[in-house]
């Protein structure tokens, strides 16, 4: 349980290391916001869902660094989220907290819309048991990531205190970490209030950008898998899987860099069940082992990136295999078994000038087609 506080303690240390830095403007925001949605069912066997409404108490301020001129100076918020979902007998409560981001897209000052990205995790006071909550098939831990994205627009009721309204989606899921781990995706309309500043700083000229020559790159990284799909088999023990990433990287813009190169995983549940059902003999790790060719872009923040990848396997029997023998031959199961895909966070300790290179550490949520396969924590270098 311990390597899911990883995830959102590198995005937390993001935001504190922002907040400590000089060269922020002098006001600060204090918003709360209240979500009020209903859960999307994905899976067959579901727990009932009522009005699902969260709560969140934030606060933020805006930076004036460099780097983030090339995002017309976002906020930096920390958010403490409460939810409730209208079935506390099987899916709980949850108490959660938050780093966030937040954008202006545009910079009138009579229609601003404030784009909102967070990551952090949350606490849930009810999961899945097969004795006592059977049917709690979205969560299988007591903690999970917490994405969320909001577009809410502000209406000034004073030069100090604005009304937001607008709307947003909220994600819970443990990375695959313990099933079951169908997740639960709440689209919600927003209300809140805002008390503080709001001036809006217009984007300077930018320097004109030197590219940089294409880098390589070299990760290795690992995680934790528990063998199965979302929802079975349940209380199976956790088996570490190894990533590898070799490729190339050029920065194109201030704000952005360009991936490509090759994956390359080693499940060793995949090789225990291959063992143990005596299946490939002679091809044993050949079987355990995935590969893909990806595509992905880095937002720079400073010594700080988002990074996004998308990903094409070019060798990936077992999953192949073991959705074939369950009967999954359905559109969405072909899918996933040649997509995959990679978000996550890195920090690079000695970047500078807004040039990533050198060492860096990253943690990453992989998935297959969006289904969350595990969470990876990682260390590389790009030279």
């Amino acid at each position: 349980m311990k390597y899911l506080f990883f995830t959102g303690i590198l995005f937390l240390s993001y935001s504190f290391n922002s907040f400590g830095q000089s060269g922020f403007f002098n006001h600060n925001n204090l918003q709360t916001h209240f979500y009020a949605g209903k859960i999307i069912k994905n899976y067959p066997v579901f727990p009932k869902s009522g009005l699902s409404s969260l709560i969140a108490f934030s606060w933020q301020r805006q930076t004036q660094k460099t780097w983030a001129s090339y995002y017309g100076y976002p906020k930096f918020g920390m958010a403490v989220v409460l939810g409730d979902f209208g079935n506390s007998s099987e899916l709980g409560n949850v108490a959660g907290l938050m780093p966030e981001m937040i954008f202006t897209i545009r910079k009138t000052r009579k229609i601003p819309i404030h784009l909102t990205l967070g990551w952090g995790y949350g606490y849930w006071t009810k999961k899945y048991d097969a004795i006592t909550n059977p049917n709690n098939m979205a969560i299988g831990s007591s903690i999970t990531n917490m994405a969320f994205f909001s577009a809410t627009m502000p209406i000034s009721l004073s030069e100090q205190i604005r009304m937001n309204i607008g709307i947003s989606t909220t994600h819970f899921s443990n990375g695959h970490y313990r099933m079951p781990n169908n997740g639960i995706n709440i689209p919600s309309v927003v209300i809140g209030i805002n008390f503080g500043n709001d001036t809006i700083h217009p984007k300077p000229e930018s320097k004109k950008f030197i590219f940089t020559k294409w880098q390589y790159l070299f990760q290795a990284g690992t995680g934790l898998h528990d063998f199965g799909d979302g929802s079975n088999p349940v209380g199976g023990p956790l088996y570490p899987v190894y990533a590898f990433t070799g490729g190339i990287t050029r920065q194109i813009n201030h704000s952005g860099k360009i991936h490509t190169g090759l994956y390359v995983n080693y499940y060793t549940d995949f090789y225990d069940y291959v063992m143990e059902k005596q299946l490939f003999r002679g091809k044993e790790t050949s079987y355990a082992l995935t590969s893909s060719i990806y595509l992905g872009y880095e937002f720079i923040f400073g010594k700080f990136s988002m990074m996004v990848e998308s990903g094409w396997y070019v060798w990936n029997p077992f999953y192949k295999y073991y959705k074939d023998i369950q009967g999954q031959k359905d559109f969405k199961t072909t899918l996933k078994k040649y997509i995959n895909n990679k978000m996550g966070f890195q920090y690079y300790p000695f970047a500078k000038n807004g040039r990533l290179k050198g060492l860096y550490l990253g943690t990453y949520i992989r998935a297959n087609f969006g289904q969350a396969d595990f969470t990876e924590y990682a260390a590389g270098i790009v030279f």
